[in-house]
Formats: C-alpha cells, structure tokens, sequence
C-alpha cells in the first residue's frame, strides 16, 4: 500500500478517517492492511482509533480525550523514540498522558512490531503498575 502516508496534524487525521471509512466500505481486507499499518507505525493514531481509551470523551468538548494538539506531538515525540530505539525522559506535568502513552499504548505498539519482545513495567506503588497489566 503505497498510498499510505503518516498524518503531522488533526486536520489530516480527520482525512484519514474519511479516506479509512471509504477503504472499508470498498475492501475490508485493505481496511485491515491499513489499520495494521497504522497501528504499527502511528501511537496518535493507535491511541485515538485502536486501543479501548479512543471512547474516552472530553467531559467539556465531547471530542475523543486524546484529540488535541499536545497529546498528538507528545505521541510524535515517543513515536520517534520508538523508531530511533532512544532512551529519553518526560518530564511532561502530571495528567499529561505520560503513562497512557508511554506506559500502555508505546509498549502495545512494540510488542506489536515484535512479539519476541520482553517489557517490564515498574512501580513503587504496586496499585499503579497492576493497573496496567489489565
């Protein structure tokens, strides 16, 4: 699928839902090569359009949770890192997606791309790290 391109604004990811939605109705197997695609290659998208938490609404705008500009390039951020294979720190304020996006849907996305892979998740307190093992 040659046609397939990383969207860098919310903008484009709206067109890709479109173009996706029209996928679907055509091809369901091209529907699913480009989920997988997307899934494997894109965290903004995997967060907002794949994992459980894309249900997750704004309580004050009604949009997807993680629809918004800074949780769009903290996932570009991590993104990078993932390809890179780089050690890096957030030092993001607290309720800033640190953990949904680098706890949970970064290592989804890694073991994704290779199963063999090992990830260890640590905690000093045992409720914080046990609720994402579920």
């Amino acid at each position: 699928m040659s046609d397939l391109w990383i969207p860098s604004t919310l903008d484009e990811y709206l067109e890709l839902d479109q173009w996706l939605m029209s996928e679907r109705s055509k091809s369901i197997d091209r529907w699913v090569e480009a989920m997988r695609y997307y899934s494997l290659r894109d965290l903004f998208f995997l967060i907002n359009r794949v994992l459980p938490m894309k249900s997750e609404k704004h309580s004050e705008y009604g949009t997807p949770f993680f629809w918004h500009e800074e949780y769009l390039k903290l996932c570009k951020w991590t993104q990078w890192a993932i390809d890179e294979q780089v050690s890096t720190i957030d030092i993001s304020a607290r309720r800033s997606a640190k953990s949904t996006i680098r706890t949970h849907a970064a290592p989804i996305q890694i073991a994704l791309r290779d199963p063999n892979t090992s990830i260890c998740i640590f905690s000093v307190e045992r409720g914080l790290a046990k609720k994402y093992l579920k």
